[in-house]
């Protein structure tokens, strides 16, 4: 049978081509790849995230786009890919997270929330009318321990220790899989999260970008300028 083009499979998420590809889901994850670098990181007390920015202008408002949000007061995400897709899957987890406060009275489960995410962003691959999300979460938490997972415009999703998406993603990663040790303090793992994601990279004025949270016990907290700088002081 004469195979057709590419461009006859390419328009639906709904139809694989012959040779097994699903076009709208790979190119979904292009936009993920040109992404700003994302890093996550687990410690003994916490998760940690960090994000580049990139300038559009120099009147832009830095602080107007956010790259990581904070979930629940246990759950944080950062994103990597279309903002206003981000927006909507973080608005999809919030709900979720709160959802499964009322209905059971306790903190939803980092992985829990990563799992029935995931399902409905798997469900925009089997719909027709509708696209994927052009975004990749980190999602991380701590319930009993830190916990962090990457979620994909596939619907998969996976546990790290330590995470990166974006553009720098491989660098980023070969870095972390030298260096990263478990369990350790949060401020340690920032740190090497830190490291890993500028190894290499001209970063002038790190408080403008840079952007970073944690999360532990105590609840979710966006780093300061001034902490972002001890990182960049201690890199």
């Amino acid at each position: 049978m004469q195979q057709q083009p590419q461009h006859l499979y390419d328009r639906a998420t709904t139809v694989f081509s012959p040779n097994g590809r699903i076009y709208q889901v790979e190119y979904a994850r292009e936009v993920v790849k040109r992404g700003s670098t994302v890093v996550g990181v687990t410690a003994e007390d916490g998760v940690g995230f960090l994000s580049g920015r990139r300038e559009s202008s120099r009147l832009a408002i830095q602080d107007s786009v956010e790259k990581i949000f904070r979930v629940d007061d246990h759950i944080g995400a950062a994103s990597c890919g279309l903002v206003a897709d981000a927006r909507t899957l973080v608005d999809m987890a919030r709900n979720l997270s709160a959802g499964n406060k009322i209905r059971y009275e306790e903190p939803m489960h980092v992985e829990t929330l990563a799992r029935d995410l995931s399902t409905r962003i798997h469900g925009y691959t089997q719909t027709g009318g509708a696209r994927p999300f052009g975004v990749s979460m980190l999602i991380g938490g701590i319930n009993d321990e830190a916990k962090l997972y990457e979620t994909d415009p596939s619907g998969a999703f996976i546990g790290y220790e330590a995470g990166a998406l974006g553009s720098r993603r491989e660098e980023v990663m070969e870095q972390l899989e030298d260096n990263f040790e478990t369990q350790l303090p949060l401020d340690e793992a920032l740190a090497l999260g830190y490291q890993a994601m500028t190894e290499d990279q001209q970063i002038e004025e790190p408080r403008q970008e840079i952007e970073g949270a944690r999360v532990t016990e105590d609840g979710f907290r966006r780093l300061e300028p001034d902490e972002i700088e001890e990182l960049a002081a201690s890199a």
